[in-house]
Parts: C-alpha cells; sequence; structure tokens
C-alpha cells in the first residue's frame, strides 16, 4: 500500500488538491478498488511529538533519579506515572496535560526539561 500526504493549507489549494485528487481515486473506485482516506490536523501532529518528547523525558527522569527514603534510607527510584504526577502538581497549573494548547504543553515541556536536566541532574535522551 502507498502513502500519499497532501497538505492543505488554504481554501483554494485544499479545494483545487481534493478535486485532483478525487479525479485520480474516481476510476479507481469505479473498479471497486478500496482506500482509506485519513484526514487530520497538524496540530495533532505537533501534540503527537509533544507527548512523545515529554514521555521521553519522563522515562529518562524514573531511570536516573534514585531517591532516599527517609524511613528506611533505603534509596528508591518512582515510575513513569509517579513522576508525571509529580510534576503536573509541582509544575503545571493545570489538572490534565490535554486541557493544555499546544503552545502551552511545549511551554510546561520547556519548564519540566529544565527541572529534570538542571534540579534533577538528569541527562536528557534525543528520543
Amino acid at each position: 500500500m502507498t502513502t500519499e500526504v497532501i497538505t492543505l493549507d488554504g481554501l483554494q489549494s485544499g479545494h483545487e488538491a481534493i478535486k485532483s485528487l478525487w479525479k485520480r481515486l474516481r476510476t479507481e473506485l469505479a473498479f471497486n478498488r478500496r482506500f482509506r482516506l485519513t484526514v487530520e490536523s497538524e496540530e495533532a501532529e505537533r501534540r503527537k511529538a509533544l507527548r512523545g518528547a515529554f514521555h521521553s523525558m519522563l522515562k529518562d527522569v524514573s531511570e536516573q533519579v534514585w531517591l532516599i527514603d527517609p524511613k528506611t534510607g533505603l534509596k528508591y527510584r518512582n515510575t513513569v506515572p509517579v513522576w508525571k504526577a509529580h510534576f503536573k502538581e509541582q509544575l503545571f497549573d493545570i489538572d490534565s496535560t490535554e486541557a493544555a494548547s499546544n503552545d502551552a504543553y511545549s511551554a510546561m515541556l520547556i519548564q519540566a526539561c529544565a527541572y529534570a536536566s538542571v534540579d534533577l541532574g538528569v541527562y536528557l535522551s534525543e528520543d
């Protein structure tokens, strides 16, 4: 299966691109060929990338930061969900990261990465 990406960046150019696509597909559809058409906002793509970067940072934090239990003196590491809750509680003024715009999410990500690297001493991977 081949994949084609068509960027629609305006009313007129979008209309022309869709008309052109329809002309190409019409004949194929007449011969009972099936296609899957997916339309998504570039904002959704950006959010996916931001979410991936945030979870990569959380993974780095959970793998590198050791804490000491004040009662037992034993070292332990927190899991990704625990760190996510910690970052949301300590750094972000929202209940859910999903409620944030992409720009706000991006700002939160920068703040979280700075905190992780400077305050926690985490080496952030490039994943």
